[in-house]
């Protein structure tokens, strides 16, 4: 993680900063979390160098961090939703599938007070 950490601090602050983004942007995106260790040091990261990433959050650790969440919106990130458990999406049922992210969307807004309109399967 730490070599992983180290990376995003050089992308980040050799890449991402409103002087190179003439010719597009860069998009940040973190999935599987929340967690209380390697989600907060990406948080003061991208605090730290003024930049927002989507994070797609599964619902069971919704539930278990949700102060995680809440410095996720407060910092102002997108949440998205990444399903409740990590299933394999295409050994379910469709009513399956849909309670997965109902779930978790339920679960965000509880927290947010929004559901996440963006989702990675």
């Amino acid at each position: 993680m730490k070599k992983l950490l180290a990376a995003l601090v050089i992308f980040i602050s050799t890449n991402v900063n409103a002087n190179n983004c003439e010719n597009g942007f860069v998009r940040l995106t973190f999935d599987d979390g929340p967690n209380p260790v390697h989600t907060l040091n990406v948080l003061d990261i991208l605090q730290k160098y003024n930049s927002r990433a989507t994070f797609f959050v599964i619902g069971q650790n919704v539930i278990r961090y949700p102060e995680v969440v809440k410095r996720i919106a407060i910092d102002g990130h997108r949440i998205g939703n990444h399903s409740w458990d990590h299933a394999h999406l295409t050994k379910l049922t469709y009513g399956e599938i849909q309670a997965q992210f109902k779930n978790t969307n339920d679960e965000i807004k509880k927290i947010t007070g929004f559901n996440a309109v963006e989702w990675r399967p």
